[in-house]
């Protein structure tokens, strides 16, 4: 009884033992399939068109392996085996993450099942050490899929360029950066605009070449109006020794202006009447010596920027009137009983010793208009009568103008300007550089203030100097000097390094003061370029007239053009190689300033 309670047990556990296997290989072949159809949809997920990779895909009826031939996609990497594992890894590259998914499912023999349950469980051990794996790069970014729809690797800095700017794109692409030629794309790493506006579009990580608030510098009206907020700092802070007194020509300047216009013809009276004292009438002259001595007082004790009040109507018109019937005695009576030769000297010294733009000045009461939306010198006009400033400049709001500087040193009879450049890399903090490097501007006719109509013996404009039928036979080629050659004149002229021990340290001092005064330029991830407009005047003092934004790196002399190069290499080197937070030396650009600025300011 025993016996065959034990032969039924076997017989029983046989026929369990062997539907189960016949199960398992139903669900062998069902799990099969299932992995089969997964990979086709991975496939299609990640592909535009199914039958473009689909053909590269050829699974068989259950064959002795799966088959999945090489995909011609630098985006899809599969790895493949002869049998399937129980996880089959899918990673997603996202950008610099990579995601695993497991998907688990049953082992199961890619081979072609045999009934017999001895080849089965042969078949899984064999299972059990194989996998595929089928890894995806997924493009998320839109600037991910720019770069594979026009076949550049996803690691390629990009960059475009708007306008002509050879060097700086040569610099790049030696780098190993690939141009987007289409201006107006958003897809880019770093982006040169002429254009001073910040995109709209731009994300916080792109690098553009100009700050959102740059206009505060570079806008003839916004820098006059930042300057002119430093008037009352203490010494050499104040913008009045660096800054020729500078009028926005709206309502309130032009009042503000017309007031100082008078007082500094009354003082320009005293000047020439030191050397000659009959040009003028007695009654003038007496006027002129009471203003100046109101106008002293305010320059000691600080100036009241919202109104001067020192000019009575009365005064204006002994000033200016022709008719010495009407003219009277009034303030000559105040000198009856002194020496009136005396009395303008030692006003004149005071004038001297109180006013940082004394010698600027000179004695002429020159003015120069400058309409605040354009440069290269279109539409300068220079002025010594207020009523010609006020007619010229009635039609617009947006003219400036400023006083114009009555003794520049003169090189040859000419009179120049210099080109200064330099690059603030950072906002936040401020950081600023200036390039070791400048060039000389000159006008193609003397200096002459007789002639004030005349821009080719006033503006040192490469682009007028141009227009002139004396320009290729100028003295000077090209109407330009680099700076080795205007180091030379200035050692041979004064016999000391004036370059070196004046002129430059003045022009850092200009741009860190320039700089700060406007606070915060905005945006981390820009810099800028400035071309800083500067004068010398003829005891040596340097005196800042404008500041450009985009300014020209054409190659108008062969002087230029070696400078362009190696500005534009440099600056590639600050802000690419380097990048924008470093204060690394490069050579050719010198780091003046880094440090915290007030982070709000009025526009």
């Amino acid at each position: 009884m025993q016996e065959l309670i034990s032969l039924n047990s076997l017989k029983k556990s046989k026929h369990t033992k062997s539907e189960k296997s016949a199960n398992e290989v139903n669900k062998i072949r069902k799990c099969l399939h299932i992995q089969k159809d997964l990979i086709k949809g991975i496939l299609n997920f990640y592909t535009k068109s199914d039958n473009k990779l689909l053909k590269y895909y050829e699974p068989k009826k259950l064959s002795s392996e799966l088959s999945i031939k090489h995909v011609p996609n630098p985006f899809i990497q599969v790895s493949t085996s002869p049998y399937l594992s129980s996880k089959l890894t899918i990673s997603s590259k996202i950008g610099g993450l990579e995601k695993t998914q497991e998907v688990k499912k049953s082992q199961k023999p890619v081979k072609n099942i045999k009934k017999n349950s001895a080849s089965i469980f042969k078949n899984r051990t064999r299972l059990s050490s194989s996998h595929l794996e089928l890894k995806i790069i997924r493009l998320q970014k839109p600037f991910d899929m720019w770069k594979y729809n026009n076949k550049i690797n996803l690691d390629s800095k990009i960059f475009v360029i708007k306008g002509k700017y050879p060097d700086l794109r040569a610099a790049l692409i030696k780098r190993g950066w690939i141009e987007n030629t289409n201006h107006e794309s958003i897809f880019y790493d770093l982006k040169w605009s002429r254009s001073a506006r910040v995109p709209g579009n731009i994300n916080d990580w792109q690098v553009f070449n100009h700050f959102p608030r740059n206009l505060q510098l570079t806008a003839k009206w916004n820098l006059c109006k930042n300057l002119n907020k430093q008037i009352l700092k203490p010494g050499g802070k104040s913008s009045l020794y660096f800054f020729p007194r500078c009028f926005k020509l709206n309502d309130r300047g032009f009042q503000r202006f017309n007031e100082y216009f008078k007082i500094n013809y009354a003082t320009s009276m005293i000047k020439e009447a030191v050397n000659d004292i009959g040009k003028y009438h007695y009654e003038k002259v007496a006027a002129s010596i009471q203003i100046s001595k109101k106008w002293i007082e305010k320059l000691k004790f600080g100036i009241d920027e919202e109104e001067y009040d020192i000019i009575l109507n009365n005064d204006w018109r002994i000033l200016s009137t022709m008719d010495f019937r009407t003219i009277g005695s009034y303030y000559a009576k105040c000198y009856k009983d002194e020496n009136l030769q005396e009395a303008i000297i030692e006003t004149n010294m005071d004038l001297r010793v109180y006013d940082p733009q004394y010698y600027i000045n000179g004695s002429k009461n020159i003015w120069i208009i400058k309409p605040g939306r354009k440069s290269r010198g279109r539409d300068i006009s220079i002025h010594t009568c207020i009523r010609d400033i006020y007619n010229y400049t009635n039609s617009s709001d947006l003219c400036v103008v400023q006083k114009y500087i009555e003794n520049p040193l003169l090189i040859n009879s000419k009179k120049f300007d210099i080109r200064q450049w330099v690059l603030v890399s950072n906002s936040d903090p401020l950081t600023i550089w200036i390039f070791k490097e400048c060039y000389l501007r000159f006008t193609i006719n003397d200096y002459t203030l007789s002639e004030l109509s005349n821009i080719f013996a006033h503006l040192t404009n490469n682009t007028i100097s141009k227009k002139s039928k004396e320009f290729h036979n100028s003295e000077i080629q090209g109407c330009m000097w680099n700076l080795r050659t205007f180091k030379e004149y200035l050692i041979c002229e004064f016999e000391y390094d004036v370059w070196n021990s004046r002129i430059f340290p003045d022009i850092k001092h200009i741009v860190k003061r320039s700089l700060i005064s406007v606070g915060n330029l905005g945006r981390k991830n820009s810099f800028e370029l400035f071309g800083y407009d500067l004068m010398v005047d003829n005891n040596l003092n340097t005196w800042l007239i404008e500041i450009n934004s985009s300014p020209a790196m054409d190659y108008s002399t062969s002087i230029t053009e070696n400078l362009v190069k190696i500005v534009m290499e440099d600056i590639v080197k600050v802000i690419v190689d380097y990048g924008i937070d470093s204060n690394a030396d490069t050579g050719n650009f010198e780091l003046i300033y880094t440090g915290k600025v007030r982070k709000k300011c009025s526009d």
